[in-house]
């Protein structure tokens, strides 16, 4: 609207904005108070039909226009009223369409003329589910790195123990957001530090699943730090073990065979570099349980079989430091179990910190 416009109005007494949905003295208010204001689902990308699309899906008949078709208020293609069998009418219009052409902008949004419509319209501000079906169960683990290409971004690897994945990151509304799928059933979202909503979409042949789970990824970049763990079936053949290459020989269910070994992998930042060597001392503490939530909260593990090692390396500033270990089958043979790997610099005489991961072996 232009500003002259607005303020013309203003002096005249007119409440420009909010605007309510309160047709037939009805205020949405009381159930949203976010809903109640037009443009609600603008945010998300998408204007109020979409939401409705995703939520509910196609409807089972659709029309441009009110019933009367002499008023040219109602004859409009800015008026679309959506029916559905099972929750009845639903009505869209444009701004402008309400608003004498003063609000020009070309999504649509609800507004419901009667009681029935508001039903409806509440029902599809209120929903959180998709219309799709979501019958597959599948587990769903996430480990968190610094950024390969910048320490001030956080890289969020999101596995599926079952099917290909679509994974997505949404952050607060207007804030960052990432998304990834893969037929391998992990992916790997960078993202600033903060707290997310994550979404993740797994499929096996034509059955979907679906999570979210709220998150917050931590920052590699304020000092030192270890990232979380990755666990694969050792592999023979690379000299060198690096992110991804764990990241290609996953066990996405955690699950090991007896024969197999286990090959345990993190990333250490902020080491002090002294002239350029890094040195740190890493413990490992492997604890068989019966009760995984109950141990993974104690602090001490009474009867956890423990391995120690000094580590030397050459070292420069900024760049990681790779920690490796492989786990025969004779260190772990079948059970549950909860693995913590604790890291001192040497150099610094400080904790670095620690990571911890279950897993079992079969």
């Amino acid at each position: 609207m232009p500003r002259s416009t607005r303020r013309g109005l203003e002096a005249m007494g007119v409440v420009l904005s909010p605007t309510l949905f309160v047709p037939l003295g009805m205020d949405l208010r009381g159930a949203d108070t976010m809903a109640a204001r037009v443009g609600y689902n603008l945010a998300t990308g998408l204007d109020d039909r979409g939401i409705m699309y995703l939520r509910f899906g196609p409807p089972d008949a659709s029309r441009l226009g009110g019933d009367n078709t002499v008023d040219p208020q109602c004859n409009t293609d800015e008026l679309e009223r959506w029916r559905y069998a099972e929750w009845g009418e639903v009505r869209f219009v444009r701004p402008s369409a309400f608003s004498k052409g003063l609000r020009t902008t070309p999504e649509m949004v609800f507004r419901p003329m009667n009681q029935d419509q508001f039903a409806s319209m509440q029902l599809g501000l209120t929903r959180d589910a998709s219309s799709e079906p979501a019958a597959l169960e599948f587990g769903l683990w996430t480990a968190q790195f610094r950024n390969l290409g910048g320490a001030t971004t956080t890289d969020l690897v999101i596995v599926s123990t079952t099917g290909t994945l679509a994974a997505a990151l949404v952050g607060d509304i207007g804030g960052q957001r990432a998304s990834g799928e893969s037929n391998a059933g992990s992916v790997t979202l960078a993202a600033a530090p903060g707290r997310y909503v994550l979404l993740a979409h797994a499929r096996e042949g034509d059955t979907l699943g679906r999570q979210e789970l709220a998150l917050t990824l931590r920052s590699f970049h304020a000092g030192p730090a270890i990232s979380d763990l990755l666990l694969a079936k050792a592999w023979r053949g690379d000299t060198l073990v690096s992110r991804p290459a764990m990241l290609g020989h996953l066990q996405r269910g955690l699950t090991f065979a007896a024969e197999d070994t286990v090959r345990v992998y993190a990333e250490v930042y902020g080491l002090r570099v002294s002239a350029e060597r890094v040195s740190y001392h890493v413990t490992y503490r492997i604890l068989r349980s019966d009760d995984l939530q109950r141990d993974i909260a104690r602090e001490d593990w009474p009867g956890a079989n423990g391995l120690e090692f000094d580590r030397a390396s050459a070292g420069s500033e900024g760049r990681p430091v790779t920690e490796v270990l492989d786990l025969s089958p004779q260190q772990i043979p079948r059970g549950s179990y909860l693995l913590r790997v604790q890291v001192w610099d040497n150099a610094a005489g400080a904790q670095i910190g620690r990571a911890t991961v279950a897993f079992r072996v079969r």
